[in-house]
Formats: C-alpha cells, sequence, structure tokens
C-alpha cells in the first residue's frame, strides 16, 4: 500500500508541476493550416491564358498595434494559467486514481495573455488581428490541367496567436464545353455531317478557342465513312510549361442518314438528297494546299489526315508530360472525355 500511494503522490506532483507550467504547454503547428478554394474555369481560359481577380476575407495583423494588441506594445502573462493558454483540473476518481482534465483556460480565453482594458489597442480592441477583404489575382497559365492547383505561399490569413499564416490554393476545375473535350493536350468532337456531305464532299468551320475559325474541307469524290475520324496537328491544347507546342483536335464524323430511299431515288441520288451539300471549292487553282488563307483575316483552311483514333492516342499517350510535372493522369478529369469505339473495316 505504501508503494501506491508514493506513486499517487509522485503523479500529483507531475500534475501540478503542468498546472504550474513546467512541461504542461504542447507545442502548436509553426504554420497555419492550409486555405483551399475551387475555382472553375472554362477550356477558352486553359487555352489562352487568363488571370481572374478574386475577393476574399481572411484575418491580417493589426497595423495599428503591430499585432501586439496593446497601446503600449507590452503584454502581460496570464497568472491563472501562467501563460500556457490551458487549464488542468484534477478528478479523485478512487484511491490511488485520478483524472486529468485540460481545457482552455477561461481566463485569456486561450492565448496566455491577459490585456488590461486601458491598454487594449483601439483598432483589433486586444485581439491582435483584424478582418481584411483583400483581392488575389489568380494566374492561370496556358495549358493548366483540371485538378492543378495554384499555391499562394502564407496568404491565407491568421488563425491564431504565434502561428504563422498558411497557404492560400486554388484548385482548378474544369467547367464542360459545348464542343470540345480535353484529353491530356489533345482535344476531341464530334461533327455530324449528311449522307450528301459523306459522299460528295463537305466544308464547315469550327470555332478555336483562341477566336480564329478553322475551315475543314473534303473534296468530292473522297467518301466519308460513318464512325470516322479526322486530326488537325497542332490545333488541341498548349502544353503546360511549353506553350508553343499542342496537341492535336481529332474530329469525330458522324453520318446523319436518309431515313428512306425508292430505287428511283438511288438513281438520282445526289440530286435528290435532302440535305444541302455544304462543300465549297477552294479559293485558289491549286486545291493540293489547304493551309492557305480565305481572304477572310479570322478565317483559314486547314489541313486533315486520317487516323486510327485508338493507335493514335495509345502512340501519343506520353506527349508533352516532360513539360508538365504535377500530370498525374491521361484523362483531364475523371469522366475521361468521349468514349472512342473499335471498328473493323
Amino acid at each position: 500500500m505504501g508503494g501506491g500511494g508514493g506513486h499517487a503522490a509522485s503523479s500529483m506532483a507531475d500534475l501540478f508541476d503542468m498546472m504550474s507550467g513546467g512541461g504542461g504547454r504542447r507545442r502548436g503547428p509553426e504554420k497555419g493550416e492550409p486555405i483551399v478554394h475551387k475555382l472553375k474555369t472554362s477550356l477558352a481560359e486553359k487555352y489562352n491564358g487568363a488571370t481572374r481577380k478574386l475577393a476574399l476575407t481572411r484575418k491580417a495583423q493589426c497595423k495599428t498595434c503591430n499585432g501586439t494588441g496593446t497601446k503600449s506594445g507590452r503584454s502581460s502573462t496570464c497568472k491563472v494559467c501562467n501563460g500556457s493558454g490551458v487549464q488542468v483540473h484534477i478528478r479523485q476518481l478512487g484511491p490511488g486514481m485520478i483524472q486529468q482534465v485540460q481545457s482552455k483556460c477561461s481566463a485569456c480565453d486561450g492565448t496566455g495573455e491577459v490585456i488590461p482594458a486601458d491598454d487594449r489597442c483601439p483598432k483589433c480592441n486586444g485581439k491582435k488581428y483584424v478582418t481584411e477583404k483583400k483581392i488575389f489575382e489568380v494566374v492561370i497559365e496556358p495549358g493548366m490541367k483540371h485538378g492543378e492547383k495554384i499555391v499562394m505561399k502564407g496568404e491565407a490569413g491568421y488563425t491564431q496567436p504565434g502561428i504563422a499564416p498558411g497557404d492560400l490554393i486554388f484548385v482548378l476545375e474544369q467547367k464542360e464545353h459545348e464542343v470540345f473535350s480535353r484529353k491530356g493536350a489533345d482535344l476531341l468532337m464530334t461533327k455530324k455531317i449528311t449522307l450528301t456531305e459523306a459522299l460528295c464532299g463537305y466544308t464547315f468551320e469550327i470555332d478555336q478557342l483562341d477566336g480564329r475559325k478553322l475551315v475543314v474541307t473534303s473534296k468530292p469524290g473522297k467518301v466519308t465513312k460513318p464512325d470516322s475520324w479526322k486530326c488537325i496537328n497542332d490545333e488541341g491544347m498548349p502544353v503546360h510549361g511549353a506553350p508553343f507546342q499542342k496537341g492535336n483536335l481529332y474530329i469525330n464524323l458522324t453520318v446523319e442518314f436518309p431515313t428512306k430511299l425508292t430505287e428511283s431515288d438511288c438513281d438520282k441520288l445526289r440530286q435528290i438528297l435532302p440535305q444541302k451539300c455544304s462543300y465549297v471549292p477552294l479559293p485558289e487553282s491549286d486545291d493540293e494546299d489547304q493551309s492557305m488563307h480565305t481572304g477572310e483575316d479570322d478565317k483559314e483552311h486547314v489541313t486533315t489526315r486520317d487516323v486510327n483514333i485508338e493507335a493514335e492516342l495509345r502512340n501519343r499517350k506520353d506527349f508533352g508530360k516532360s513539360h508538365n510535372y504535377n500530370d498525374s493522369s491521361d484523362d483531364e478529369d475523371g469522366r475521361g472525355g468521349q468514349r472512342v469505339q473499335c471498328h473493323q473495316q
């Protein structure tokens, strides 16, 4: 029994030593937790680059008292907790059994300091910090991806005394685009053409993300098969870190068929198809060079090539990754872009 009583007395001495500031104070983190905001961005912003201005509210150090909370610049230690910010209460549960309960000091509200009312800073009322609204400029660089983080060091604001402000982090979220889907540095889209256009040629325009109009043409005599793919080189997304290097633009062509044809209709197929043929001859005599300008500043003829889309995407799996160290997935988001089906030829 004597040994048990000595152990209890030793425990009590240790606890009272903690109450007097002799080791009961735990050291908190040196830096506050980061503040994370999700930022919805358009595909055009990631293509061209953009700067977004966002107004956020945070706690900043009071400039009137330089963060001391006092007029005099001096601080006084709380006599209840001896500056630890916590109070330790001892409960006797039974013979030789005690319970320690630790709580925030009620006298200083856990700050470890007590500021006399006549010495409190009039600006922050002794709290050392004030609430401010600050405008942040978030720079979205060309080629950035869904889920990529933009970190502003130490801009999260103060959370508690003695702790440095944490980081302010913006996580980019990709808005859906009405035409394009993204796979890495490449863009994919679907274009519907009529049967007449598939057999007799077509011309259509694509509104590129930088405002240009890409004119796509297939000459008469070259048949376009349903669910075929075309590729325009270097018209995809810029590579992050190397904006002059771009991915490809892949176009999935689907053919819209008429619902019914008679034998006589087959004899007059080109003349009687209800859809209009969109083919427009090239402005110059050299039909092989489709990269020439149309004479309008915002239009240019582009060249396409036939591709096996699955083989193409496999070969381009690692395209541009050497310039983007944060890249962890080929897909821009969890949806994986457009589905690609295999077709036997």
